[in-house]
């Protein structure tokens, strides 16, 4: 696991160009970084709970999910809650 990476990949979404190359190629954008495939899975799936237990600081968490059309820190939140709310079936 790489959690620099991880953070670095988020954070790196506050510049424009990186915001762009995230949304005209995603995968092109997340192979610039140094991610196992745990990882992979959690950005690919949006899965903003499972980045945050590993560790992603939640500020620039904020800012990968705003990308993905998640409208701010309320409502990641709600979609954090369900998230852990399917873990425990």
């Amino acid at each position: 696991m790489s959690l620099y990476h991880l953070n670095k990949l988020c954070y790196d979404l506050k510049r424009a160009a990186n915001r762009d190359a995230y949304r005209t190629d995603p995968d092109a954008y997340l192979r610039r970084y140094q991610l196992d495939e745990g990882e992979r899975s959690a950005l690919d799936a949006r899965d903003y709970a499972w980045l945050w237990d590993h560790g992603v600081n939640f500020l620039v968490l904020i800012t990968f999910a705003t990308q993905n059309g998640v409208g701010g820190l309320t409502e990641m939140m709600e979609v954090m809650r369900d998230q852990y709310a399917e873990r425990k079936g």
